[in-house]
């Protein structure tokens, strides 16, 4: 995984969701109309990123830490796959 992170934008090579600051926060592409903290941004393309390599099957043992990881941020692991995979990526 590799995310990249300026003042203004972060962006990966594993997945085409972006976050873009803006005057208020941190959007994603794939939570659109939130706004979050740098760090919480962060956690969502972490989980865009996570997404990307596909749909999992219940046993697999990465839900854990995805559902940890969208818990911060409100939401299940499934249903944080699920706006992930169903967003259009790279659009804010």
């Amino acid at each position: 995984m590799a995310l990249t992170v300026t003042s203004k934008l972060m962006r990966s090579t594993e997945t085409r969701h972006i976050g873009r600051r803006t005057d208020g926060g941190w959007i994603v592409s794939w939570l659109p109309g939130r706004v979050l903290s740098e760090d919480d941004a962060g956690v969502a393309m972490i989980i865009a990123e996570r997404a990307a390599g596909g749909i999992w099957q219940p046993a697999d043992p990465r839900w854990p830490a995805l559902d940890a990881l969208a818990a911060g941020l409100g939401l299940t692991g499934a249903g944080a796959v699920m706006l992930v995979t169903s967003a259009p990526p790279g659009t804010l």
